[in-house]
């Protein structure tokens, strides 16, 4: 009988064990080294695109700037500034906040020792990928987005900030990374 109440205990704990696992591994803890400051990445876009339901597409030019903010308590704060000759719009986003629209192009953010990755899927077909490395100690940063087409996507759908219209592109070519690594939070908030 203790036997069993062993066996019984011992797959119950690995069971708990087993699904605590994947969540620690899925999201991991900012570096310590960058709670409490702010990344500014800056970027142009040349792009092929066009609203849906307009028959030709056509190239636009687009400036990017995405702040983050890491807290000390670890939550990553963002907000995507855009500008293209049709106006300006921005999109912000709380990591781990379910409560914001789906239209708020949220990027979601994963951490390595000197590195953070964070990902913009699109409504459908692709999605933005913004790396960065940091360097020794926190001290600066380089940064490289790429536009990465789902395998066998012609075209991606994506929501416009800007026009508040759904756009297809057709393609998106990033130049001019620059990086910033700054104390404090960009946002002036904590």
């Amino acid at each position: 009988m203790t036997n069993c109440l062993t066996r019984n205990a011992t797959f119950t704990a690995a069971i708990l064990l087993m699904a605590l696992l994947p969540a620690a591994a899925e999201s991991p803890a900012p570096p310590a080294e960058l709670l409490g400051k702010s990344i500014v990445v800056s970027w142009a876009e040349a792009r092929v695109q066009r609203h849906v339901g307009e028959p030709n597409f056509r190239p636009v030019n687009a400036n990017q700037t995405m702040s983050i903010y890491v807290s000390t308590a670890g939550r990553v704060f963002s907000r995507l500034n855009l500008a293209t000759g049709a106006g300006t719009g921005s999109a912000e986003r709380v990591q781990g906040d379910q409560k914001q629209s789906p239209m708020a192009r949220p990027w979601e953010s994963t951490f390595g020792d000197k590195t953070m990755t964070l990902t913009q899927p699109f409504q459908k077909g692709a999605m933005r990928k913004l790396s960065i490395d940091f360097g020794p100690g926190a001290s600066g940063c380089k940064a490289k987005v790429a536009y990465v087409k789902d395998e066998g996507a012609q075209t991606s759908l994506g929501w416009s900030p800007i026009t508040k219209k759904m756009v297809e592109f057709q393609s998106i070519e990033m130049t001019g990374e620059s990086c910033a690594l700054k104390a404090g939070n960009v946002f002036g908030t904590e």
